[in-house]
């Protein structure tokens, strides 16, 4: 496409051009990833000219996701604008002024109480609106499943027999996030009413996803629901609550190395845990049973105590 023709184009007929020539180049990933960044970009942009959007408009954009998507997705969505510019030349007139979103530093983050997690699930399905973002983030806590990973998941990667769902390539980050997880009596809850409702959406093929693609009354199973993260903030919103979908991972793992799991079990569950995390995980673990500790109260009977003066003086 010549790049007169894009500039002279609104935004939501230029782009879709645009990603057609990149499409040769793109993997197959990454093309369904791009065309739900343009889906999402054309619905605040749709009539601009590319070369109308301003650094303020981006930031206005930046604004208005941070409550429905991670900041890195954001950012992806936001290098399409970057990459179209430059495609015309006039990144340049923007660059000076455009910043991405900061991404949240590695971290084990936060392990989510008991309480919080009741309080969390009471509200969840207490609204049938709310019942995808309820049915993954309890497959989550209880599997140490990713929300990508589960985004991911195809009717092929579940296995109602075996009671196990498999992490593909498609959704791990990693090779070493491919696994195979098995499901307690809660994540085979979970994963089996996701699996009834992706039936009722029309997922009948193997390649069909678990958690199909939803727009309204349209519904389409060859594509998988991008993110939940609306619904989840609504949920915390009426249960008063504060913690990241991720952190349902984190609470898996960390509650692992409390019952005493072995690391290498933990690995392997989780998929990939470097050693300066386990490290951080380990902490954890060691306040647990340091308030496991101090939660025994009450003082040694008097005859170990005059034990203790004895050592003392000793």
């Amino acid at each position: 496409m010549h790049t007169a023709s894009i500039a002279q184009r609104p935004f939501k007929e230029a782009a879709l051009s645009w990603l057609e020539t990149r499409r040769p180049y793109l993997a197959r990933t990454t093309l369904r990833d791009y065309q739900v960044y343009v889906r999402t970009l054309s619905l605040y942009f749709g009539e601009l000219l590319i070369n109308e959007i301003t650094a303020d408009q981006i930031r206005a954009y930046q604004r208005m996701r941070l409550g429905r998507a991670q900041a890195s997705i954001i950012n992806h969505e936001c290098s399409l604008v970057q990459q179209m510019r430059k495609r015309l030349g006039t990144w340049h007139l923007l660059a000076d002024d455009y910043q991405p979103l900061p991404l949240p530093q590695d971290s084990p983050g936060k392990c989510i109480s008991e309480l919080e997690e009741a309080k969390f699930f009471a509200a969840a399905f207490s609204n049938p609106n709310w019942a995808v973002a309820a049915f993954l983030s309890l497959l989550s806590v209880n599997t140490t499943a990713g929300p990508g990973e589960m985004l991911h998941l195809r009717i092929r990667d579940v296995d109602l027999v075996q009671h196990t769902i498999r992490i593909s390539p498609e959704g791990a980050k990693r090779t070493v996030r491919i696994r195979v997880l098995p499901l307690n009596d809660a994540a085979l809850w979970a994963v089996k009413s996701l699996h009834a409702r992706a039936l009722r959406l029309g997922a009948h093929a193997d390649d069909h996803y678990l958690v199909p693609f939803v727009d309204g009354r349209q519904h389409d199973p060859t594509r998988h629901q991008t993110q939940y993260y609306k619904a989840f903030n609504e949920i915390l919103e009426q249960a008063d609550l504060n913690f990241r979908p991720y952190d349902f991972r984190h609470t898996a793992i960390t509650r692992m190395l409390e019952a005493g799991v072995p690391e290498e079990t933990v690995v392997a569950m989780a998929g990939h845990v470097g050693r300066a995390m386990l490290k951080r995980y380990s902490h954890i673990r060691l306040e647990a049973k340091r308030a496991a500790v101090l939660a025994l109260g009450g003082r040694p009977p008097a005859s170990v105590r005059r034990l203790l003066d004895r050592a003392k003086g000793a």
